[in-house]
């Protein structure tokens, strides 16, 4: 654009740079302002709600909490503060679903969804801690199984919201590393057989199959190449076979084959000549 440009007009090009810059500044300070909003209607509004909240009372009281816990997909009625925090952010969602674009919605909403999975398992712990005693954990099993699965609840909500990008919620995480909840893992793989020589170890020779007393045979592949006459002869083989015989019998046919008869005469008929 600037080379269409004559150079009288190019300080024009910066000032459409500065306004794009400020377009983009202002409209994240639109975006923090409205999770502002939510953070501000939680933390000062809903928050005080956590008060008095007794999730063991609320296991008792609703005779589906153990049936609950097994689906997954199964309705659940939240307590007063959660139950306000869905109620909220719907709200919000309805207003801005025909305000913004679909991108600046799902970007808004993943910043909401962000600061309510960090916000809201830190506010229960807070109001555990405080001096005032007004809320506890939970202590039995059905009360925990209440309080995470209520928490399930609010997170399938949220991302059921037409428009958004669902979000990965760990307030669930952080509350049963808070109660002590342990998850049933996967039984382990079945360890691999190993080897069938491995567990039986190396088997002897007469285990194979093999007679004692075989004969072993050694072949030896000699390969002579005629290099001076630029031929090829191809590689000839011999096979030597080696005989293992005791070492009486080797002595006596050594001692035999040195006081041979035809020794002797070619020993003689050499010092003649």
């Amino acid at each position: 654009l600037m080379a269409q440009l004559p150079t009288k007009q190019h300080a024009l090009l910066y000032d459409l740079d500065k306004i794009k810059a400020d377009y983009k500044e202002h409209s994240e300070k639109i975006l923090s302002k409205l999770v502002s909003i939510i953070g501000g209607i939680v933390e000062h509004s809903l928050a005080p709600r956590i008060a008095n909240t007794d999730f063991d009372a609320r296991a008792r009281n609703d005779s589906k909490a153990v049936s609950k816990s097994f689906d997954a997909d199964a309705e659940v009625e939240c307590c007063n503060f959660l139950d306000n925090v869905v109620t909220n952010t719907r709200k919000m969602h309805q207003v801005l679903l025909v305000m913004l674009p679909a991108e600046l919605l799902r970007d808004v909403f993943s910043r909401i969804f962000a600061y309510l999975d960090h916000k809201v398992p830190s506010l229960f712990k807070s109001a555990a801690i405080a001096e005032q005693k007004s809320f506890s954990m939970p202590v039995a099993d059905d009360g925990k199984l209440q309080m995470i699965n209520e928490m399930n609840y609010m997170a399938r909500t949220l991302n059921g919201l037409p428009g958004v990008q669902p979000w990965n919620f760990t307030a669930t995480k952080i509350l049963e590393q808070e109660l002590d909840i342990v998850r049933e893992e996967d039984p382990p793989p079945l360890p691999v057989a190993p080897e069938v020589e491995e567990e039986l170890g190396e088997a002897t020779e007469s285990e194979r199959g093999i007679p004692e007393g075989d004969k072993q045979t050694e072949t030896i592949e000699i390969s002579n190449n005629d290099e001076e006459d630029g031929q090829k002869e191809g590689s000839t083989s011999c096979s030597t076979s080696v005989d293992f015989v005791p070492v009486e019998d080797a002595k006596i046919e050594e001692c035999a084959d040195g006081d041979s008869p035809g020794n002797e005469h070619a020993a003689q008929k050499a010092s003649s000549e």
